[in-house]
């Protein structure tokens, strides 16, 4: 879930990381890193195949396929939307949020205010995102906040809304997250019936303790009631995924008790389990006690580190996938919108706080109900501009470096013959080059990839391939930040081809240089 509150990229893979304290080193590349002058001499003509690669990423994107890398000028065929309302603010958390209370009637009386600016975004931006001949969304998320605090008429008439203003293909995850304490069974099915198909939990601890002490609203038995409603719409088939999050290295928790969380999580039998680790925040309490010097008993980041390797260790050895830094899951349980986000594929997202990609721009929208309000508003009037005048444009060589950052926080890595074809051989081997020394610690593997989509890719003997290379869990996952951050060095370092981007107001594909 803190990979879908915020959205824009860097954030998003910030918070999928191991989370780290607030003094250690972020995913998101330093100021100077993203902004250095890179404007090197061009290599020489485009080649072809460059064109012709792009040019199919984009056709693939039209047609909703997963093709690696993905355009930034794709249509978006995937759809977050924020709920932003809960009953507390937990002590780590910065997301932007409206604290409601207990009384669950204020909670609808606060939907319900919320649906009409919400649901005036949606329509507005079908008029500006929707392209002629694009395909239905393939994924909708709606997250918060609490969603489940929302009646399920309110979540059935949302779907509505983004169903008529975008289309959902026959089949698509429809993600719905929960809290442990704000659903019972009639009103799970009531979710399930409005078109949700996958569910995820927040359970964050099986310990009373650690609950308490992370601000939680729910106790261990809200949490052991809300699976077993889970469970049983699971084995009813009325749901077809469900996932479970857990935070580790909070404050007094020992190697002990966490493995003890993962333990009871695996009896749970999610099809997909979320690992995070503990972030302190400023704008959190988390952030002021540990300003002030009150925060107590945070674990040291090798024992954050050893809980991390203590997941790996109990969830893949019970059959989970480790597909993704965080992120664990049975065969044919990955999340597929997330799965969108570490493709760095565009996409949409609605709601006070949510960040979008779309047309090669980020957008983040006010994190307040009544700033975001406005916000629409003006939306409505100006379209695109009003994202314009917030959003950080994505340039050929932004694409580049964030697909090279999210492709290796993936278990499936990056194929450099593919990023070779888009970005050039200078990029795919400044990448190799900069993985090496990992490779010689075992951080890193490498793999050649039989039908690889470049196979006259140059440099060095002739129809040699680059391979697959990929981060090795858990040790290489661990110290993702730094190795990502080695290769940002070398990438801007190198020279880039000329490839092609299509403008927002044309058809047409024009030259643009990279750099």
């Amino acid at each position: 879930r803190l990979c879908t509150v915020d959205g824009s990229l860097y954030p998003v893979a910030t918070a999928l990381a191991p989370r780290r304290r607030s003094h250690s080193p972020s995913l998101r590349p330093p100021s100077w890193l993203r902004r250095v002058d890179c404007s090197v001499p061009n290599a020489g003509m485009v080649r072809p195949s460059v064109i012709g690669t792009v040019l199919a990423s984009l056709a693939a994107g039209a047609r909703g396929a997963a093709h690696w890398p993905a355009h930034p000028h794709a249509p978006p065929a995937h759809a977050y939307v924020h709920v932003p309302f809960c009953r507390r603010r937990c002590y780590y958390c910065d997301f932007p949020i409206t604290v409601v209370g207990a009384r669950p009637q204020a909670a609808h009386e606060a939907v319900r205010r919320y649906m009409g600016p919400l649901c005036r975004e949606i329509r507005a931006a079908a008029t500006l995102e929707r392209q002629p001949g694009a395909p239905p969304l393939q994924t909708v998320y709606i997250g918060g906040g609490t969603p489940s605090l929302a009646p399920a008429e309110e979540i059935g008439a949302l779907l509505r809304e983004v169903r008529d203003a975008f289309g959902v293909a026959e089949g698509a995850e429809v993600t719905l997250e929960l809290d442990p304490g704000t659903f019972d069974d009639e009103s799970l099915a009531a979710y399930l019936a409005c078109g949700v198909n996958r569910a995820s939990i927040g359970v964050q601890s099986f310990d009373g303790a650690r609950l308490e002490a992370a601000g939680r609203a729910h106790s261990v038995d809200d949490g052991a009631r809300a699976i077993a409603l889970l469970q049983r719409a699971r084995e009813g088939g009325t749901l077809r995924s469900w996932s479970l999050d857990l935070i580790g290295g909070l404050p007094g928790e020992t190697l002990v008790e966490w493995r003890a969380s993962l333990l009871a999580a695996v009896a749970a039998c999610p099809d997909h389990i979320s690992v995070y680790d503990l972030s302190v925040e400023p704008r959190t309490a988390y952030g002021r006690w540990e300003e002030a010097g009150k925060l107590k008993g945070l674990p040291s980041e090798e024992a954050s580190a050893d809980m991390y390797r203590e997941a790996a260790a109990v969830l893949t050895e019970v059959g989970y996938e480790h597909y993704e830094v965080s992120s664990y899951a049975r065969p044919g349980h990955r999340s597929r919108h997330n799965c969108a986000y570490w493709r760095n594929t565009p996409f949409l997202a609605f709601g006070t706080g949510a960040a979008s990609y779309t047309r090669a721009l980020r957008f983040s929208r006010p994190r307040s109900i009544a700033a975001y309000a406005e916000w629409v508003s003006e939306f409505e009037r100006h379209g695109v501009a009003a994202q314009r005048k917030g959003g950080e444009s994505v340039g050929p060589r932004d694409w580049l470096l964030e697909t090279v950052m999210v492709g290796l926080r993936r278990s499936d890595g990056i194929d450099l013959d593919q990023l070779a074809a888009v970005f050039g051989d200078a990029a795919a081997r400044a990448c190799l080059l900069a993985l090496e020394p990992a490779e010689r610690r075992g951080l890193v593997s490498r793999s050649q990839v039989a039908g690889s989509a470049a196979s006259d890719v140059g440099g060095g003997e002739q129809g040699q391939r680059l391979g697959c290379v990929r981060l090795s869990s858990p040790e290489g996952f661990l110290l993702s930040n730094d190795i990502i951050a080695d290769v940002f060095v070398k990438l801007n370092t190198c020279v880039l081809p000329l490839i092609t981007a299509l403008p927002d107001s044309s058809d047409e594909v024009a030259p643009v240089l990279m750099g």
